[in-house]
Order: C-alpha cells, then structure tokens, then sequence
C-alpha cells in the first residue's frame, strides 16, 4: 500500500506541477505505469471527493478542492509573509490580485490588509515600483528595469537566507552523504594537484550524488558519454582521476549500483572547469561539440526566454557548459522515461520559491519543444542549477573575479587561497588556482585579475603580485588596488552598455553644417544608406523638431516621438563653430534612434549620459574630440 500511496502522491504533484489538462498517456509516462494503473489511482484519490477532474481533454486537478483552507499552514500568518505573497503574486507571477479574495484567503479584516498595503506600497517605493488598484483589483506600474531589480532582490533574499551548499542540499539526499563525496574528490584533486571552483565543485559533488542516489532511475538509459567518450576528449592524467573517484565511492557506497560509465559521465562537468596549468587543456570549450546544435539551441532558447518573462539573465559563459550538460542529461532522462521521481526534492520550492518558479518556466520550454513531461522532483532539481547560476553571477558582478598563480600549488597555492578568502572575501572571487600562468587559459571567462606570487610578463590583465604568505602591512595596499579596480570594473560596464548604442560609423565630428535641416538630412542620407532607418525617419525628427525645439543651450539630443524605428543606435555630431538650431547656436548634437525592445536598457544608458552632459567640463571635451577614439576614452574618463 505504500508503494500506491506514494504513486498517488506523485500523481497528484504531477498534476499541480501542470496546472492544466493532462492526457493519461502523458501521466502515465510521466509516472512509468500503464493507462490502467493511471485510472485506478484517480478513483483512489476521489473517493473521498472529486479532487481530480476528468474530460476529454484528460485530467486535472479541482480548483475548488485545492484551494487552500484558511487552516492552512502555508496560508501567511504575519506583516512580512503577506508582504512576500502579494509581491510575490504582482511581481513574480504577474497576476492582479483581487482585493476581496486576497482578504478571505489571508484571513485578515478589509482595514488590516488596507493599513498593510499601505505600508507595502512605501516599501517598494525606493525600486520605483508601485502598486494600483482598479475595478476591486490590484495591479503592478514599473518600468522592466525597475521589476527586475525588485525580483533580484527577491531571488538574493531567497538564497541569502538559504544558500546553496553541501550542508543545506543534503537533506535532499537520503542514500548518500555529499560531505563525504566532497572529501573523496577534494583528495584526489589535491593528489594530482587541480582546482576546481567553488560553484563548479558543488555542482560536480551534486551530479555525482544524483547517479548513486537515483541508481535504480538510470538502469538501461542511454549515456551521452562513457569513459571511452571522455578518454577521446580529457587527458590522462583526468581520466585516472575519475577512476579513482569512482574506486573510492564505491567503497563507501557499495549497496548502490552505479557505474563508471555513471561517473565518467558526471565528470563531464568537472573537465569543462578543471584547470592545472597550460600543459592541460582539458576539453573543448565549444557548448556544440560537446551536447550538440540541438541542444545548444535549446538553452539559447532557454536563456532569451527566461530573460524576457522574468528579467532574469543566466547567460554566464561560466555557467553555460555545465547547464548545458545538466539538460542534455536531463532529456536523456525524460525521453528513456527515467526521469527522477520519489519526491525528495519537492522541499526545495518551498526554500527558493521564485528560482522554483524559473525552472518550472524553463521546464516548459523543455516540454513544448521535446514533448516530454518532467516530474517535480526533476525540475526542483534543475531550480538548484537555476539558483547556483544567479547566486554565482551575483557574487561576480558584486566581486572582482581573479586567478590566482602559485608555482608550489599544494604548499604555498592553497593557503594563498586561503588568506585571500579570509581577508578579502568581499571583494574577491577565486576562479582558478593554477602553477603558471597562460594568458589564452582565461580569455573569454569573465576574469578581472590575476594575483600571483611571481611576476607575470606580458599578463593581459591587471594583476597583483603578492607574497607567498600574505601579512597584515600588505592587506590595506592590496585592498586599496582592488577598491580601484572594482571602480574600473564598475566604468567598464557602463561603458560597454554606451557603447552598444554609439557606434564609429554613424558619428561626426567637426562638421561644417549650417542648420539643423543640413545636420538632420545629411545624417539621415548617411543613416539610410546604412539600413539603420526608414525613409520616413527625417520628417519624423524635422516634425519632432518644429513641435519643440530639441536644442538646450549648446546641446541638441534630437529624437522622433514614436519608439517604432528599426534599429537602436545614438549619432554624435561635433561642430567647433557651431550649428544653427532654431533659437540657438549648438556645438554638440546627438541622434536618437529607439527600437521598442530596447527601451529599458536604452533608458539606463540615456540616465549615464545625462549625469555626463551635466558636467560642463565634459561637454567641452565632447565638443573638441576630433575622432571617435578620442570620444571613447572622454566617455571612459569621465563615467
């Protein structure tokens, strides 16, 4: 009877997972029993009241039974629990509330949830985010922008107040004990003198755990790669790592029938991140080589689609190759019918209920483009993936990410880690230790500097030399550097952002125009020619412009007043003489162009420039530049 009980249970997750119409065929693949079996269970479930539902569109569950009672314990019982369930609702899930059914479902008078809205409405004001009522419904008003520094903080509070490591996933694990698996690889790793990061190692220990705790899951399923696959694209030297990881958990595991086939193909995440130094490069860094254009399409798919409904961006270069992985091995499950399934991880969408409502979202991106169904257990397991990404691109947009050199890896390279983490654990995350430095090995992986115990010729990034042991007189010079660094970094950012809307071809400097009519049609000609606008786009401007002259005292920013154009771009125009527009005499133009869709972003680059133009001093350095290089290095300078 326990065993049907718990295919119950299962069933009936699968179905509030859903939240729609599901065929018995798709439940019975999704719970790996006949269509027989899936009817049986129903009558189960509603012999005590029609809790599932049934048509000729399948089965779903009843509304009226599943909405909760107000004895509810999940229902919010304090200020800071309905704080959360209405932002939650407005923000995350993008729902109108309605006022009356959030009063009778959160048990609280009319004047008790007025006074609380009121304080919640103060609470988002500093996001620029603000709640409205019409017709008895709340609404959300916010820019993108503004949302999605709302939902970030939401998702950091999350993982702040659960953060993902060994000691809080454990309890997702019954059969096996990551610490352990931890030690057993962190042992190896240091016998053959490699360095994993942090996030990549956690991720390995959690894959490594998935294939002895789901053994039973795994039996007959195809692998997208055995040890002879990764004896083709690791060397040696990881291949014998990988062995004796598998030698040793098994010893510790021996009631678990996992292979080394199950193992090898785990590691496949650990040869994408595992450095030593520039004599082992281990694999190739090519997302397509590796899990194919197919799924390489998927998770591009997946990350457009994630930031476009939560404004959430996980496209990290770091992170694309492991979840790369995870989801090719997660349709190798899903399409063998192996997907896991016993209900241990459905705690995790109580802990990180918004990056639970991410891999739901990415788990129907999946559906609709493979036709499978994954259980709750396999999309909680992908929320961790979720979560590990943005806690990781969190740290390093708030961090400088460094390597650090150590020729003595094992004496001196990891206690050199270990004072950096001590005293700089704020500023500095470490992506590799290595023994030597090779200026290809981090190219592209978002590093900001290289500390090493030795000098570094013709290192390509800014570096620190420090000694082997770093002391007390040294930590406020170092800490000084990266204070300055992190502010290059910061000026970096926003200037790549400008960068993405003023471009070399269409700017001009010095120009002889007489009046606003030449500056707009001879830009206009030049802009066309180039498929940046349509042949409507300079009568727009010249409208725009005898509605309201754009010019203010020696600056025009001349845009059109619709944001239906074809292309995003700002044109610089200089003029050391000055051009006639309207009422006033301008040295420095700018042409504005606005694709809808890039509103939002093209809204924080205008906020930079306008911090910028407000500055005289830069206004005349702007107006003097004769190139656009020397435009770029005024705009770096003063950001």
């Amino acid at each position: 009877m326990r065993s049907t009980e718990r295919k119950i249970e299962q069933l009936i997750n699968t179905l509030r997972q859903k939240n729609d119409w599901m065929t018995t065929q798709a439940l019975s693949s999704a719970l790996q029993i006949n269509s027989r079996s899936v009817r049986y269970l129903v009558s189960l479930i509603n012999q005590e009241g029609e809790r599932v539902i049934s048509s000729n569109h399948g089965y779903r569950l009843n509304d009226v039974i599943e909405k909760p009672k107000a004895s509810d314990s999940s229902i919010p019982s304090n200020y800071e629990e309905r704080k959360k369930y209405i932002i939650d609702q407005l923000a995350v899930f993008n729902n109108n509330i309605s006022i009356s059914e959030a009063v009778d479902y959160l048990c609280i008078s009319p004047y008790t949830f007025n006074n609380e809205l009121t304080k919640i409405k103060k609470d988002l004001e500093p996001y620029n985010v603000y709640i409205k009522s019409k017709n008895n419904r709340l609404y959300l008003v916010a820019s993108a922008v503004a949302k999605n520094q709302l939902i970030m903080s939401i998702i950091n509070d999350e993982l702040s107040k659960a953060s993902m490591n060994i000691e809080t996933l454990q309890k997702f694990f019954h059969r096996v004990k990551l610490d352990q698996i931890q030690q057993i690889v962190l042992g190896i790793f240091a016998k053959y003198q490699y360095y994993l990061d942090e996030y990549s190692l956690l991720i390995y220990i959690l894959h490594l755990a998935l294939r002895i705790e789901f053994t039973d899951y795994y039996h007959e399923a195809s692998y997208s790669y055995t040890i002879d696959e990764l004896k083709k694209i690791a060397n040696p030297e990881i291949v014998d790592m990988v062995i004796e990881i598998f030698d040793q958990i098994s010893t510790y595991n021996s009631k678990a029938t996992f292979s080394l086939d199950d193992i090898a193909e785990a590691s496949l995440l650990m040869t994408t991140r595992l450095l030593k130094d520039e004599k082992s490069t281990q694999i190739a860094k090519d997302i397509v080589k590796i899990v194919g254009q197919d799924v390489t399409d998927l998770i591009n798919e997946i990350v457009e689609s994630v930031n476009e409904i939560y404004h959430v961006n996980i496209n990290s270069e770091r992170f694309m190759m492991r979840f790369a992985i995870h989801i090719k091995n997660l349709l190798i499950r899903a399409q063998n019918s192996k997907t896991i399934q016993n209900g241990q991880f459905t705690n995790i969408k109580n802990e990180y209920p918004f990056v639970y409502v991410i891999a739901v979202h990415i788990a129907y991106v999946i559906s609709n483009r493979y036709n499978v169904t994954l259980s709750e257990d396999e999309i909680a397991y992908l929320a961790i993936h979720v979560g590990l990404i943005i806690e990781e691109t969190t740290e390093a947009r708030e961090k400088l990410v460094c390597i650090v050199v150590a020729p003595d890896y094992y004496a001196i390279g990891k206690k050199l880690c270990q004072k950096i983490v001590e005293n700089f654990d704020n500023e500095l995350l470490i992506d590799q230790l290595t023994t030597t430095y090779n200026d290809d090995i981090p190219q592209g992986h978002g590093i900001d500097l290289v500390v090493s115990t030795v000098p570094i010729e013709n290192c390509s990034f800014p570096n620190i030399v420090t000694g082997p042991f770093i002391n007390e007189n040294n930590v406020e010079d170092i800490r000084e550097r990266l204070i300055s660094l992190k502010h290059q970094k910061r000026k970096t950012i926003y200037f790549n952002r400008i960068k993405k809307f003023m471009k070399e071809e269409i700017c001009r400097f010095d120009v002889d125009y007489i009046d606003r009519e030449e500056t707009i049609t001879s830009i206009c000609r030049d802009l066309y020619e180039m498929k940046l606008i349509r042949d409507d786009f300079k009568d727009a401007l010249l409208k725009r412009e005898e509605f309201a002259s754009s010019s203010l005292r020696n600056i025009a920013i001349c845009h059109t007043l619709s944001n239906d154009n074809i292309s995003s771009f700002i044109s610089v125009i200089t003029s050391k003489k000055g051009i006639d527009w309207g009422n006033n005499l301008v040295n420095l133009v700018f042409i504005i162009s606005l694709e809808d869709k890039d509103r939002d972003l093209f809204n924080e680059v205008f906020s930079l420039l306008g911090l910028m133009l407000g500055n005289d001093k830069v206004i005349e350095k702007m107006i003097n530049v004769n190139s656009y290089e020397e435009l770029q290095n005024v705009i770096m300078y003063y950001l």
